[in-house]
This record gives structure tokens, C-alpha cells and sequence, in this order.
């Protein structure tokens, strides 16, 4: 499991935590066992130390005890996977050997371009007119030395790059009278077929679903579709974009 899937792992079991807590605070203070006697099944009551069997008459107490049973037992679970978790990220490396070597600063990093990746950077880096929509929004770096707009065009880019995947990032496109700069267009690195992969990263706001919707059907009526050379990747506050689909949607296509 890398870092990046290690921290998200952290994040949904603190939040799966903090609903548990929730859940039990509305529960009863007593707890349940349940035993078998031969074929029957006696519930008891656990209250203050002593155990006093409770009748079927009982069932809805029994249900909310059961609850709280069920709470109690994932809410340890979770506990114990965060402390691992918190072990594991405290000893990973939070930096990997490649993220090195590509760095900006890096001495390799020329000699590394040229020698490794010199096909790749060739048509990737080819003039080419880009978009120029809010160049103050491009703060993240990449390891082709592209500047993108979110942390999750970043995975993209890099995966890509990693792969020897060569692509351009966000460049013109003419869908009919629209001009369009769609976030990567990638030439497949055997057959040279263009495909185009849009991130959609803010799915859970309205006006960029409707947004979304629009200029996915402003592809389809240009002949590129889902699915076929068009890639399309969705992001909410909820579901970030996670790296093993990202490797696996560039394996499925690029392989």
C-alpha cells in the first residue's frame, strides 16, 4: 500500500470513528450476551457486573443492545487499524527514489529526460497551443515539469509519465465552433492513436455536473466517446480519485 493509499485508508476509518462514537452515544448503558443452550438461544443482560436473563418479550431492547454490540466491535477494529496505519505511514518513505531523481532540481534530471524518457518528452513538448485560462491556478508540479491545476491531475500526469505514456496537457482542441482544452490528450505510444482524458474533479457541485454534462456531449457529437478515445475520470468531496483506478484505466488503454 504506498503513502497515498495509506493516508486516505487513515482518513475514512478516523471519519468511520468519529460516526461510531455518534452512533453509540444514543445506545443503552447495558450490553448483551447471547449463549446456547442445546437448540435455544437465551439472551442476557450485562449491567454493573451481574447477568440477568432477558425475555423475548424484550426484542427491541435486544436489537438496540445488539447495536451497540456490533458498534463497539467495528469501532475497535477501526481503532486498531489506525494505530497501524499511524505506524506504518511514521516509517514510509515520504518520498520516493524517482520523485528524486525528476525533481526540478535534480542533477539526473536532464541526462534522465534524454536517456529514458527522450521519445515521450519529444512529442509531448513539440509546440503546441495550450490553454491559457488561469495560469495562476497551475501550482503543481509534475515529473515532466508540466504545471497543473489539483493534486489529482498530478497522480494522471505522473502515472502517465511514469508509464512512458506521452502526452500534452490541456491542449487546443476544435469540437465543431467550440474550442475546447481538454486536460490530457495522450498518443498511445504503439499504435500513435490520440485519445483525450478529462478529470472531472468537483462532481459534487451543481454547476460544474452541468458543466461536465455539456462538454461531454459536446465530445459525443464530435465522435469521441466514452469509453472509445475519450477517458473520463470523476472526483467529489466524497470519493477522491484513487491511484490504482488511475493505473488501471492507463493499463487497460495503454498496455
Amino acid at each position: 500500500m504506498d503513502v497515498q493509499k495509506m493516508q486516505k485508508e487513515l482518513e475514512q476509518r478516523l471519519t468511520e470513528v468519529r460516526w461510531l462514537q455518534q452512533k453509540l452515544k444514543n445506545l443503552p448503558e447495558e450490553n448483551i450476551s447471547c449463549e446456547r443452550d442445546k437448540e435455544y438461544i437465551r439472551w442476557y443482560l450485562i449491567s454493573e457486573g451481574k447477568r440477568n436473563y432477558l425475555p423475548r418479550s424484550q426484542e427491541k431492547l435486544a436489537n438496540k443492545l445488539m447495536q451497540k454490540k456490533y458498534y463497539l466491535a467495528r469501532l475497535k477494529d477501526d481503532l486498531d487499524e489506525i494505530t497501524f496505519l499511524k505506524k506504518c505511514l511514521k516509517i514510509a518513505p515520504h518520498k520516493r527514489r524517482i520523485d528524486k531523481l525528476l525533481s526540478p532540481d535534480s542533477s539526473y534530471r536532464d541526462l534522465l529526460l534524454s536517456a529514458v524518457f527522450n521519445d515521450e518528452v519529444s512529442w509531448s513538448t513539440t509546440d503546441y497551443q495550450r490553454s491559457n485560462n488561469y495560469p495562476e491556478n497551475l501550482i503543481h508540479n509534475t515529473y515532466a515539469g508540466i504545471p497543473v491545476r489539483s493534486k489529482s491531475e498530478v497522480l494522471i500526469a505522473n502515472t502517465l509519465f511514469s508509464k512512458h505514456i506521452p502526452f500534452r496537457y490541456e491542449a487546443c482542441l476544435q469540437l465543431g465552433s467550440h474550442t475546447v482544452y481538454p486536460d490530457f490528450t495522450i498518443q498511445h505510444p504503439v499504435t500513435k492513436k490520440i485519445y483525450y482524458w478529462e478529470h472531472l474533479g468537483m462532481m459534487s457541485e451543481e454547476d460544474y455536473l452541468d458543466n461536465a454534462l455539456t462538454k461531454i456531449r459536446r465530445y459525443c457529437r464530435n465522435n469521441i466517446y466514452p469509453d472509445g478515445n475519450l477517458i473520463l475520470t470523476y472526483e467529489s468531496r466524497q470519493t477522491p480519485l484513487d491511484s490504482e483506478l488511475v493505473l488501471h484505466i492507463i493499463e487497460h488503454y495503454f498496455s
